[in-house]
């Protein structure tokens, strides 16, 4: 039985908790006792032995709850009504349901549903045969109410004419089940008539009482002969003490008339229910009682009000059941309306409230899923419910992060967390209100990250990670603590990661893999436990990516592909299998890109795409299917632009752009949409940058500009927009410099830069703010480059190496800050050559040349480091060039030749190995290496990327300046 889902579980919990609690009248204590250890046995299977004691409470009073009402409603007629009667358990079940969603933790999670499934049918029925006894008919069970039996009856009859509910059952247990409750049910017909008989015995009974009184009235004086005096007390119970005493007996008899005439008024059908009329006729029977008739009416009265609300809130778990049907085929919409007509039926009822604003947020409704949240939390306020509020402050905090509004978020997180902390303080031995604890620390911990405060991030994720482990230390065999502990190790990671300690993310990765593969291998058929792992080999391959391990890396993405795999092929169904599927192909197709294998990356990606293409056609309306989509065609546009098909790429990224703006034009106050919209911008400009249209490319990044000042304006506090905005300006300025614009460019450059500055001296630990840093000081360097200013670019220059060298000390393992520090070199070398200092700058390329060397053979898969080494060949050659050493430059330039074209022959889409050839024949044909062979292969070259439509604009040159060297080489060589 361990594929039930949740609700299934629930149902015959109440059928358990009906078998148990609502004879308690008939058990005494010991049936309270039972029901109690049952609600503590279900928290338990599902929560741990820590969640059994706050349940087995909390069963108990829903058990007291339903006794009472069964006691009240027996004295009124109104529960003569089967109808009635069965509604009143609904609301019982209800309540039950309810609890079991708010006291046990993420109670549809995978892995807790199916570990508890078999445990909890063993409890269900072991209750029942416990409570079996009571439903039979004999003089021993006569202390069991037949008003409760035919409540348990009508139960488990409505549990039996579900389909859906019969259809998720099978095995033995459930069979066993089914045969003690089919058994049971041939009591109702019995149960039935005695009902009946007891409606008639009690309108008998009224008779009786009718004759009675008439014969006692006929036996009173004459009302005329009754003293005044003696009418006193009559007179005050008529409430007729303010007329003059003479017409008191006129007037007391006038009253004692009237109510005799109303006592014997035939009761007139209403139309409005058997209760109704009953009430009525009831009061009638003690008319001459004008407060004990007015007491059953209010009481009837005070009955109905309970009954419609009672009604409204089964109406609300109808709807509720509704919209999840819809939102299973995708009709967010449909589910919505019905939710908000649930929530209008029962506003006391937070969760209505959270999930009707979750599917505002698959809609991309933010504004609209921050108000129902926000109804959430009021609705948990009225009710006193200190953590469903705390669960809503979470939930409008995740609306806010989504918004961009980063400070706003953070106050909300904080107050879930005082909420989570006098809970928690309260009871320390309670492990839920522990986790929420520690799942409170992970947001602001979440929030700090963006803001750019990795400091204090890491300090309230490993404080969420103390609780994490004493929870699991307390008890090694609950998987649920085991799994919150690998997501605590995950986030700590996720911090490192962005501080650029790539080591220590590694070993908290692996510290979260360690435990997800023992997890996956105690039950392989957990389809959870299954999906965390693969997550956690993705983020050991992305610490690989970062470190350079490429080989390493793509075996990590493939390891978490393989699972995606799996899982999506057994149910082809599932959209979040097939979404990771996609996820998986993307982290692929990015290790390819970096190892040069361009055509392997587009097949990963392309793959991908269909996916997503499949996800967003069957749901148009879910925005996060869409946002896949977009970033599927930007990943297609970075392959096709590495190829040279700048046509395609710019096709592909407008397509991006295209969803973007229409999810931004769809929730302008979705901030991350508005990020999304100016990167697309920013990725068009690269393609109209890299054809030559100067003009474009700069209105296409002034466009991402203006988004990037109005998120951080908005914002100052987030440091991403922050981040976004340098880029920006870097971009104009990329754009200035090609224009000649060393004036603009220069303003641009260093406005980026003191973004930067500031970032970096916020969090000096912050080593991608640092990096940041860097690259600022290199792009003011090459500005006064062009400008002439050597001083002041070598300067610039040596200020970005500084900042190299420490990183890289830091953390010698990290591949890509080594090769900052060769690029650092290189760059230093291009001022002193400029200068004439030709042994300095040799010294300088080399230095750059023996970490490119020893970066390419620790992974010689990785395109992009043997492309940095042929680049260190040829600056070094340069050099020799100009010192006169033609023989030294020459082997050089032929060493990084053979790199070159060992990269073109592996990838000959990509366009810029193509071209890096013809550098390379052209510097060989310079420097006097049969320069018609070497002209004419780079001739050749250039033609046929002119002719494919690959060859860049800025390079069209090319073609003409190499056929004229060619041209020139062979009527000057000898034949």
């Amino acid at each position: 039985m361990a594929g039930l889902e949740f609700g299934v579980l629930t149902k015959l919990a109440g059928i358990a908790l009906a078998a148990g609690g609502i004879v308690t009248g008939g058990l005494g204590n010991a049936g309270f006792k039972d029901i109690s250890d049952l609600g503590g046995k279900i928290a338990e299977a599902f929560g741990g032995p820590s969640a059994a004691g706050p349940f087995s409470a909390f069963a108990r009073r829903i058990a007291h709850q339903v006794e009472q009402a069964i006691d009240e409603r027996a004295r009124s007629p109104r529960n003569r009504d089967p109808a009635i009667v069965q509604q009143n358990l609904d609301h019982a079940l209800q309540c039950f349901a309810a609890g079991l969603d708010r006291m046990l933790v993420s109670p549809g999670d995978f892995a807790r549903g199916d570990l508890a499934a078999d445990k909890i049918a063993d409890y269900l029925v072991a209750s029942l045969a416990r409570f079996e006894p009571c439903f039979r008919e004999g003089d021993e069970n006569r202390e069991a109410r037949p008003l409760a039996r035919e409540i348990f009856f009508r139960a488990v009859e409505t549990a039996l004419s579900d389909k859906a509910f019969l259809a998720s059952l099978g095995g033995a247990v459930d069979r066993e089940l089914l045969r003690r409750t089919t058994g049971l049910s041939v009591e109702i017909a019995v149960l039935g008539d005695k009902i009946d008989r007891a409606a008639d015995e009690s309108r008998a009974a009224h008779g009786v009482s009718q004759a009675m009184l008439a014969e006692v009235l006929a036996r009173l004086p004459d009302p005329s002969a009754i003293k005044a005096e003696a009418l006193r007390s009559i007179v005050e119970a008529l409430q007729i003490a303010h007329v003059p005493q003479a017409e008191w007996p006129a007037k007391a008899l006038e009253a004692i008339e009237g109510l005799l005439a109303k006592q014997h008024e035939p009761v007139v059908p209403t139309n409005q229910g058997a209760d109704v009329d009953a009430t009525i006729r009831q009061a009638r029977d003690v008319a001459p009682d004008v407060q004990r008739a007015v007491g059953i009416l209010r009481e009837g009265r005070a009955h109905l009000r309970e009954e419609r609300l009672a009604r409204q809130r089964a109406e609300a778990a109808l709807l509720k059941e509704e919209a999840d049907f819809l939102s299973l085929t995708y009709r967010h919409t449909e589910a919505i309306e019905a939710l908000a007509e649930a929530i209008r039926l029962d506003p006391d009822d937070p969760w209505l409230c959270f999930q009707c604003g979750d599917s505002y947020l698959l809609i991309g409704s933010t504004q609209a899923a921050l108000s129902r949240y926000r109804a959430g939390g009021e609705a948990a306020e009225r009710t006193g419910d200190e953590r469903d509020l705390s669960v809503s402050y979470n939930k409008i905090g995740d609306v806010q992060v989504a918004q961009g509004d980063l400070a706003g978020a953070l106050t909300s997180f904080c107050k879930g967390l005082e909420i989570a902390e006098r809970l928690s303080a309260s009871d320390l031995g309670n492990a839920v209100w522990r986790r929420d604890l520690s799942v409170s620390f992970d947001r602001i911990g979440d929030v700090q990250v963006a803001q750019g405060d990795l400091t204090g991030a890491l300090a309230n994720i490993r404080a969420g990670l103390t609780i994490t482990q004493a929870l699991s230390d307390s008890d090694p065999g609950n998987a649920v603590w085991r799994r919150d502990l690998s997501v605590s190790y995950i986030k700590i990671g996720d911090v490192q990661i962005a501080q650029g300690d790539l080591a220590g993310a590694l070993a908290n990765y692996r510290a979260g893999l360690t435990i997800r593969q023992a997890l996956s291998d105690s039950d392989p058929g957990n389809v959870g436990w299954r999906r965390d792992l693969s997550v956690s080999f993705e983020k050991i391959g992305d610490v690989q990516f970062a470190q350079g391990d490429l080989t390493g890396a793509l075996a990590s993405y493939r390891a978490g592909l393989t699972i995606a795999q799996a899982l999506s092929g057994a149910d082809p169904g599932n959209a979040v299998w097939r979404r990771d599927l996609s996820v998986s192909y993307i982290k692929v197709g990015d290790v390819q890109i970096a190892q040069g294998d361009l055509a392997g990356a587009l097949a990963n990606y392309r793959a991908g795409l269909t996916i997503r293409q499949a996800l967003s056609d069957s749901d148009p309306g879910n925005v996060g299917w869409r946002r896949d989509l977009s970033v599927s065609f930007d990943k297609i546009g970075d392959v096709q632009f590495a190829q040279g098909d700048l046509t395609g790429a710019l096709a592909s990224y407008r397509a991006g752009l295209t969803i973007a703006q229409a999810l931004s034009g769809a929730d302008p106050g979705n901030a991350g949409w508005r990020r999304d919209l100016s990167v697309s911008f920013d990725k068009i400009g690269d393609v109209q940058f890299a054809q030559g249209d100067l003009t474009g490319a700069l209105a296409s990044y002034r466009a991402g500009l203006t988004i990037a000042q109005a998120l951080s304006g908005a914002d100052p506090g987030n440091a991403g927009w922050r981040r976004d905005l340098s880029v920006s300006f870097d971009k104009i300025g990329n754009v200035q410099v090609a224009q000649g614009d060393l004036t603009g460019a220069l303003a641009n450059y260093r406005a980026g830069l003191t973004i930067r500055q500031a970032l970096s001296d916020f969090d000096p630990g912050n080593v991608g703010w640092r990096r940041d840093l860097s690259v600022s000081f290199d792009k003011i360097g090459n500005v006064q480059v062009a400008q002439g200013d050597l001083t002041g670019a070598l300067a610039n220059y040596r200020a970005g190496l500084t900042i190299a060298q420490a990183l890289s000390g830091a953390d010698p393992g990290n591949a890509g800050w080594r090769r900052d520090l060769s690029v650092s070199f290189d760059k230093i070398g291009n001022v002193q050559v400029a200068q004439g200092d030709l042994t300095g700058a040799l010294a300088n390329y080399r230095a750059g040349l023996t970490i490119a060397q020893a970066l390419s053979g620790a992974d010689p898969g990785n395109a992009g480091w043997r492309r940095d080494l042929s680049v260190s060949f040829d600056k070094i050659g340069n050099v020799q060039v100009a010192q006169g050493d033609l023989t030294g430059a020459l082997a050089n330039y032929r060493a990084g030749l053979t790199i070159r074209q060992a990269l073109s022959d592996a990838d000959p889409s990509n366009a810029g190995w193509q071209r890096d050839l013809i550098v390379s024949h052209a510097k060989l044909a310079q420097a006097g290496d049969d320069p018609r062979r070497n002209w004419a292969a780079a001739h050749a070259i250039a033609l046929r990327l002119a002719e494919e439509g690959r060859l860049a604009p800025r390079d069209t040159g090319m073609v003409e300046v190499t056929r004229q060297q060619r041209d020139l080489a062979f009527n000057l060589s000898p034949s």
